[in-house]
């Protein structure tokens, strides 16, 4: 997460205090840097969700506080995955499948 975006609020009268959560927006906000990277070579069968998967990795590197070039890293390699299987989250990769883009076999799902 975004812990310096946390905000905490005490209510007087009841003395409660409730929590409010950084939004990804405010994650997104808070990564200044700009990051460029080359994209993985992948034979390609189907695009459609590849974008989708492309954010989805982002968001999930930027939500966890990592930085942008770690977010764009992971984006590039979901969005990847994604055009490895026909459809729109068939190709999305698990974790621990993301270091199969780096073998020096081909990657088929």
């Amino acid at each position: 997460m975004c812990p310096s975006h946390s905000t905490s609020i005490t209510t007087p009268r009841s003395g409660a205090t409730a929590t409010r959560l950084p939004s990804i927006v405010d994650c997104l906000r808070s990564k200044t840097a700009s990051s460029s990277r080359a994209p993985v070579a992948v034979p390609v069968i189907d695009t459609v969700g590849a974008g989708d998967a492309f954010e989805a990795g982002h968001l999930c590197e930027a939500i966890n506080g990592a930085e942008p070039r770690d977010c764009l890293d992971l984006a590039v390699r979901t969005g990847a995955f994604a055009c490895l299987a026909p459809g729109d989250w068939e190709g999305y990769p698990r974790r621990d499948e993301l270091g199969l883009l780096d073998s020096s076999e081909p990657v088929t799902r």
